[in-house]
Order: C-alpha cells, then structure tokens, then sequence
C-alpha cells in the first residue's frame, strides 16, 4: 500500500521532499478556506506576474531535479509554468514543440494540440499505432460526450459537453516500446510481474470542450473547428486538466474558464486557496488582451491527502479533492485526481480496478491513500491506459 504523503526514491533528495509534502500539504489546506472564484479578468491596476520565455519554462521542466524541486516547493507557480509551456502557440513543423518566435497568447494551435490522441494509440487489436513523427501535425479535438462516471454535462445553450485526452511524446513512446496499447502487451507485464515506470518528463491532458453559440465571445477561449453530426462548429476550451511525471506520484493541477458558471448549470463547488486566487489574478493581469487572462487554476495535488476518511471534501472540508466544474461534475465532493489514477491497473484476465466506491449507497470516488490494489499491476497513474484493447 502507498503511503499518505508523496515518496521520493531518490535519496538524496529526501531532505527537499520532505519540504515539498509540508508545501504541499499546506496548499491542499488552504483550498479548504472558501473563497469565490473570480469570473472576470483582474482590473488593469492588478499587479502583473513577470512571464518567463519558453526558454526558461523548459529548462526547468525538461530538467528532472529542476522540475522536481519546482514542483514540491512551489506547486501554484509550477502548475502555470505547466500551464504556459502546453500552451504555448506550437511550431506548426515538428509535433510537440513550442514556436520560439511566437509570445504566448499568439495565434495557431497550441502546443499540446499537437500531441497524439487516445484515439490514435489505443486501436483495436492487431492494429499498430503509427509513430509519434508521423501523420499530421495537427489533429482536431477528438470528441467524446460522456465523463468519466457516464454522465453528460449539457452547456445552457443544450449543447453536451465533450472531452478529449492526449499524450505528450514521452508517454507516448513508452507506452509503445513497452506494448502497453494493447491488454495482452499489459497481461504480459502482469504475468512477468514487470513494473511501469513512465520517464520523468512524461506528461498527459485532458481537455473539455463547450460548443460556442449565441452569448458567447470566441475571443475568451481557446478555439478548435470540429465536424460534429454532419456540421462544421467551433468549439472553445472550458476545462483542461495537466498531470506531469515531475514527481513520482506525478504533479496533478486543473485549470478552467472563468466564464464556465455563466455558460452551464454548474459551478466549482470546492473552494480555490487564496494563494491561488493571488497568483491567478496576477497571471490574468499579465495576459490581459489574450484568451489566457479567461482562465483559471482551480488547485493542484502533489501528494495523498491527509484526511483520507473524510466521506465527502464538501460536508467536510478537508484536504482529500481535486475537480474541475466541467470534468468531475457530479462528484466533485469526492474527486481526487491522484487517488484516481493510482488506481490505473491491470488484473488476472485483464479485470480493471473500480474507479468508484459506494458508501452510504451513492457512487463516490475514491479519497485519500488508494485502497491495495492486490493481484493487480500499477500502471504508473496513467489512466487511459485502461483504454486499451
């Protein structure tokens, strides 16, 4: 069984992560302290946060130590480092690489629209996906409508809200060297009693979409132009998700648009730390005249909570969840990304570990240290490798 707190296996930095989990834990705290999203862009007097260049976001992020370090001690800043670097207006040439000559903000695609889809990794069987160099460099959003508990969110106009995941190139390839896209590449792992380990720089998303209509100004969102049912649409990015290898227990943080209790019946039901809110008005200041000063960092997760009984992180408050208003919906109570995906796993015959648990009767997440996963092998906190067929 895990243990509570996030654990490093590099001993020499057993010190620095000791300092992180104290960090960390006093983050996920303080999103207990209520405080009321802020719906619109910070005020022209607001201080703006000084942007690094992209330079300086991936000499941290692409460096282990730095980016460990980085996220332990400064989780809030790292999470929009994050944010930025999948964000940045992508080099239309080479798959996964930012466009240096392009500020953040600038037009085209962004970086992680680039990455490869689920869909393109997860055939059906006998079928090979092809490699992370080939095929176009763009792809439109491939849209699913249901979350994750079977539910769909429908936006005030009557539209559903739709998903999508994507891998980076690192997460990608390993999950191709290793035969993990199928369930027998994954069976074969379970019978060898070989671990998967994912590098350090590994990364993966998961984005949602509204479809934009009437009452909504394009200019606030990231945009897409997909075909659905037959009709060209324009969709605009309402939530998006961001989990790094940067720690062993991967960093975990959601961000979303900050017109989202405006333009569907939900709202972010967990309260957002103030150290949050500080940084995210001073992050919204420094975009300000772009479609980023519309977006938010709800929270992030660095390590298990230390409360893992609380039945519910709304009836009580404590530091057990994660959500998103547009991707945990209905169970935002009891949703903590880092839980949830250390239950990513195989069993004998391919049986899949339960994402959900049922107390009192009602569907729930699970909170807090995963429950032991016994007989079956951990799949590094990558979900969709569930998808596998």
């Amino acid at each position: 069984m895990r243990k509570a707190l996030v654990r490093s296996p590099m001993r020499r930095l057993s010190v620095l992560t000791a300092i992180g989990c104290l960090v960390a834990a006093a983050v996920l705290s303080l999103c207990q302290q209520s405080q009321a999203p802020l719906e619109t862009p910070p005020a022209p007097a607001a201080t703006a946060r000084k942007l690094p260049n992209i330079g300086q976001i991936e000499a941290i992020l692409e460096s282990p130590k730095k980016a460990l370090e980085k996220a332990m001690l400064d989780p809030i800043d790292f999470a929009w480092l994050a944010f930025m670097d999948v964000n940045w207006p992508a080099l239309g040439t080479v798959r996964g690489k930012p466009d240096l000559n392009k500020p953040f903000g600038g037009p085209g695609v962004v970086v992680w629209q680039t990455w490869k889809t689920s869909q393109n990794l997860y055939l059906p069987p006998g079928q090979t996906p092809i490699p992370w160099s080939q095929g176009p460099i763009y792809q439109q959003p491939a849209l699913q409508s249901a979350m994750i508990d079977g539910k769909v969110l429908t936006d005030n106009n009557g539209n559903p809200v739709m998903y999508e995941v994507r891998e980076s190139e690192d997460t990608f390839n390993y999950i191709i060297e290793r035969n993990l896209y199928t369930q027998a590449g994954q069976l074969k792992l379970l019978q060898g009693g070989l671990p998967v380990t994912f590098p350090e720089p590994a990364m993966e998303i998961k984005a949602s979409w509204r479809f934009l209509g009437s009452g909504d100004d394009a200019s606030h969102y990231l945009t897409a132009t997909v075909s659905y049912q037959g009709v060209v649409r324009v969709v605009g990015l309402s939530g998006l998700h961001i989990t790094s290898k940067s720690l062993p227990d991967w960093f975990w943080c959601t961000f979303e648009q900050i017109e989202n209790s405006k333009t569907t019946p939900v709202k972010l039901v967990l309260p957002i730390a103030p150290e949050v809110q500080k940084v995210n008005q001073g992050m919204q200041a420094a975009f300000r005249g772009t479609k980023w000063a519309y977006y938010r960092l709800d929270g992030v997760q660095t390590a298990y909570a230390n409360n893992p009984d609380a039945a519910n992180c709304i009836v009580n408050a404590k530091d057990s969840c994660l959500a998103n208003s547009q991707i945990e919906t209905y169970f935002q109570g009891s949703s903590s990304c880092i839980t949830c995906h250390a239950l990513a796993s195989i069993g004998p015959g391919g049986k899949r570990y339960s994402l959900w648990s049922f107390r009192g009767g009602n569907q729930q997440g699970h909170m807090g240290s995963p429950p032991p996963l016994k007989q079956d092998v951990p799949l590094d906190f990558v979900w969709s490798l569930r998808e596998a067929q």
